[in-house]
């Protein structure tokens, strides 16, 4: 029988696909030139910075949270998730750097830190749903 804290292969995958589809994502937008999205604000493109890395250290830190449950405390989590997404965010900077119609900035990645820490916070402020698991893992 299988400890009722692990997860299943599947679940575990279905975890961290949000985490895969976001990272795709942004590495997908980072090869073209920014889209002209209409509303335009001073800022804007730190906005879209701060929410996007937010959300992926956010999902980072759900992902880690329930697949290794117990094995992390909050701060750990915390610097997880924020070290995760500012890491991609460096990442993606130099991808941008190697792309003719982008640049890179160094600002880009103050943002990111920010939202890493915005969206890591927040996550781990929201009450936590206990799911039942089953004998072989699933989430019930």
């Amino acid at each position: 029988m299988k400890n009722k804290s692990m997860l299943g292969h599947h679940n575990k995958f279905i975890l961290w696909l949000p985490v895969i589809i976001l990272c795709l994502a942004i590495f997908l937008q980072s090869c073209f030139p920014s889209p002209d999205m209409g509303l335009s604000f001073p800022l804007k493109d730190k906005a879209l910075h701060l929410i996007a890395y937010g959300l992926l250290a956010a999902l980072f830190v759900r992902a880690c949270r329930w697949t290794w449950p117990g094995r992390f405390s909050g701060v750990q989590l915390m610097l997880l998730g924020i070290g995760f997404a500012t890491l991609y965010g460096l990442s993606d900077e130099f991808h941008q750097s190697l792309v003719a119609v982008r640049q890179a900035e160094l600002m880009d990645v103050a943002a990111d830190f920010v939202g890493s820490i915005l969206g890591s916070a927040v996550y781990l402020k929201m009450p936590v749903r206990h799911s039942r698991i089953d004998k072989t893992g699933d989430i019930l």
